[in-house]
């Protein structure tokens, strides 16, 4: 982010550099000799001689050739400017991102833990049924691998954890040890409103087709002052010298010119006129470029919109599939304390539901991408200017 802020002051000052050419140039010049020469009577005579003139000069821009230059490095840093407010946009969705997969994470940990609780209770009373001789060496073997399962299913979901805790901390620029997350359920978290319009809302939305834009204006500048440089040039400068031998006598008899400078190409070799083609080639390709980018960001914004609704068809299948797993793993483990079923169907039942409960988390942290993914495709809390503030990335009023 901070080379991004470098290469906007860069064009800043490129901006202010092209547009000083419309202005007249004041240059001042002091000169100071001393002469010393042998007289004819076999004497020496030493003189000094100063001079001190202001010289102005200044281009008329008939055709506009200084000005469209102006024009272009204006457009370019407004691209770079664009440029950064992307880069910003991308750093706070990764951030957000990251920051979802900390609490679903978590929240994928606590229920890994229990499960594992659960299984433990079982294993204990398979342990005590062996002990009297109602549950087989068998039995309490598999219980045992669900438990060592589940114990490394918590333990890898605690390292995914861990590990997005510090890719937030490198987001955010702050050691991972410093960086306390409050949990949130990721149940209780709402994607933020998204208010439906033309896919040609997403000019003003996104700052990647600003910054596309900004630098076909730029060529589009480029391509006239290109032109604008085949035509004859104007030039008018003006003079004020005095030249003297003591300070006292500098106004005694000043010396002051003005001119005229009507420059026109004849031949170059065809520099200027390769200039100008270059120019247009190269306009020709942002336009090419600048289509692909607005091309570009419609299909995210439709990949986005299918995520979304393929997520929500299947968050409400899984939800079903939850009730169902849940529904029979009481009854196995009822039948089970009762005798009718033997442990097998319970621990299908148990790995049954373990695994719906998993995937509903997995779901809605893929819901929260998917609504993260269209909110940064229609260009985030990033407005231009002249237009209405929208939402920020995370729902706040973007300032």
């Amino acid at each position: 982010m901070g080379a991004a802020v470098a290469r906007l002051q860069q064009a800043e000052a490129l901006t202010r550099q092209a547009r000083s050419a419309l202005a007249p140039s004041l240059d001042a010049t002091v000169n100071m000799s001393r002469s010393r020469g042998a007289l004819s009577d076999g004497g020496n005579a030493s003189s000094s001689l100063h001079t001190l003139g202001l010289q102005t000069s200044y281009e008329l821009d008939l055709w506009r050739r200084i000005g469209n230059e102006s024009d272009a490095a204006a457009a370019r840093a407004r691209a770079v400017a664009f440029d950064r407010d992307s880069i910003a946009l991308t750093l706070a969705a990764s951030t957000a991102s990251a920051w979802f997969d900390a609490m679903t994470l978590r929240a994928r940990a606590s229920l890994a833990a229990d499960n594992l609780s659960r299984a433990e209770q079982i294993l204990s009373l398979l342990v005590k049924r062996g002990r009297a001789g109602a549950a087989s060496p068998l039995e309490i073997a598999q219980q045992q691998t669900l438990v060592a399962s589940q114990r490394r299913q918590e333990a890898a979901l605690a390292q995914g954890s861990a590990d997005a805790q510090a890719r937030l901390a490198v987001l955010t620029g702050r050691p991972a040890a410093a960086l306390s997350l409050a949990f949130v359920d990721p149940a209780q978290l709402m994607a933020p409103p998204i208010r439906a319009g033309q896919p040609a809302g997403l000019l003003t939305r996104r700052p990647d087709i600003a910054r596309a834009e900004a630098l076909l204006a730029a060529a589009d500048a480029d391509v006239a002052a290109a032109r604008a440089a085949l035509l004859p040039r104007l030039s008018l400068t003006a003079s004020l010298s005095s030249v003297f031998e003591h300070p006292s006598r500098l106004l005694d008899a000043p010396l002051y010119g003005i001119a005229g400078t009507l420059l026109a190409p004849i031949f170059n070799g065809g520099r200027l006129a390769a200039g100008r083609d270059a120019a247009i080639a190269g306009r020709a390709a942002l336009l090419a470029s600048y289509q692909s980018t607005v091309i570009a960001a419609v299909g995210e914004v439709e990949r986005s919109l299918a995520a979304l609704h393929g997520i929500d068809r299947q968050r409400a299948a899984q939800a079903q599939e939850l009730a169902a797993a849940r529904r029979t793993t009481r009854l196995a483990e009822a039948r089970y304390r009762a005798g009718t079923d033997n442990l097998i169907v319970l621990l299908d039942a148990q790995r049954n539901e373990f695994a719906a409960q998993d995937t509903a988390l997995e779901l809605l942290k893929a819901q929260l991408q998917a609504s993260l993914d269209l909110y940064r495709a229609l260009g985030g809390g990033w407005h231009t200017p002249s237009s209405p503030p929208q939402l920020s990335l995370l729902g706040a009023p973007a300032p």
